[in-house]
């Protein structure tokens, strides 16, 4: 019975963390594979609606933000009001866009 708990709890473990750092387009002969699993695990990134990384794509204003206020823990709020012109309130990089504006980082 032992054996079979602690089979059930390592394989839940696992696979938890497995959740955390796979994209589909990330194998272990991907470039920066460790890099892109550290900041997946630790919420920096999280990879396309598709469950993809697109290690090739040019990273956004937004994108960039959201890993640089993610990675240095800064937390930012939903915008009262839009912070530029393209930047709808609403949008889910509004909160990065302004809290950049606030510390005049953009």
């Amino acid at each position: 019975m032992k054996r079979i708990i602690l089979l059930s709890l390592l394989t839940f473990l696992l696979s938890f963390q497995t959740a955390f750092a796979s994209f589909s387009d990330v194998t272990d002969k991907t470039d920066y594979k460790k890099a892109i699993d550290w900041m997946a695990k630790n919420g920096v990134i999280n990879g396309y609606p598709d469950g993809t990384f697109q290690a090739d794509k040019c990273v956004n204003r937004a994108e960039f933000l959201k890993m640089l206020f993610n990675t240095l823990e800064i937390p930012t709020s939903k915008p009262s009001t839009n912070s530029f012109p393209d930047v709808n309130k609403d949008a889910w990089f509004a909160g990065y866009v302004a809290e950049a504006k606030d510390r005049k980082t953009i």
